[in-house]
């Protein structure tokens, strides 16, 4: 597949529907899984027409952009790290911390 591809693909836009969620689950979970796929898939392809548009000699190189299959799951593997449950408990813990720092 191209970088192009890659963007547009149903592994980018489950892992970042996984991420999501994980996330804001909450917040997101009267929606359904279903409709927060559906969001995520239609702003990925948002985000490949602004590229387009607004820098179109990037998105010639991306979608020219030949990925071999090991190179296509370290992209996607990268991208599932930040719903990671331990990162985001991190994340979440270190941002209570500044809060509380913050505040005193």
């Amino acid at each position: 597949p191209t970088g192009g591809a890659l963007l547009q693909s149903d592994e980018v836009a489950d892992a970042t529907t996984r991420n999501l969620l994980t996330l804001h689950g909450e917040a997101l979970a009267p929606m359904g899984h279903a409709a927060v796929r559906e969001r995520v898939a239609a702003g990925l392809a948002r985000v490949d027409a602004a590229l387009e548009q607004l820098h179109p000699e990037a998105h010639r190189q991306l979608s020219e952009l030949q990925l071999g299959s090991k190179e296509k799951a370290a992209a996607v593997r990268s991208l599932q790290a930040f719903g990671d449950a331990r990162m985001v408990a991190a994340s979440r813990a270190v941002l209570e911390e500044f809060r509380g720092g913050a505040a005193g």
